[in-house]
């Protein structure tokens, strides 16, 4: 489902696309619209699979750079491994 967070996709939902879909480490998932970055980085941690997202938001796309520093650090002190998660401010051209 969607959050009512201004779209953003409930982790429930994330976990279903990848066992659907069957994700895995040789795969990208790609997210156009990826508002705050948290279903790249939850598909690329439980996946292995590179993440990618693009938001056009300024704020969205600085508030998921922060995420993003944060999610490192907890992999990091939580001894997992550190995925590849791109998050970018851009449109999907």
């Amino acid at each position: 489902g969607v959050s009512e967070e201004y779209g953003e996709l409930e982790f429930d939902f994330i976990a279903d696309i990848i066992a659907a879909t069957r994700l895995s480490s040789r795969q990208i998932f790609l997210d156009i619209g990826s508002g705050v970055g948290t279903a790249v980085m939850q598909a690329s941690l439980c996946s292995g699979c590179v993440g990618v997202g693009f938001e056009m938001k300024k704020t969205r796309a600085q508030l998921a750079k922060m995420l993003q520093e944060e999610f490192k650090s907890r992999c990091q002190a939580w001894g997992l491994r550190l995925p590849t998660v791109m998050l970018s401010q851009a449109d999907a051209t």
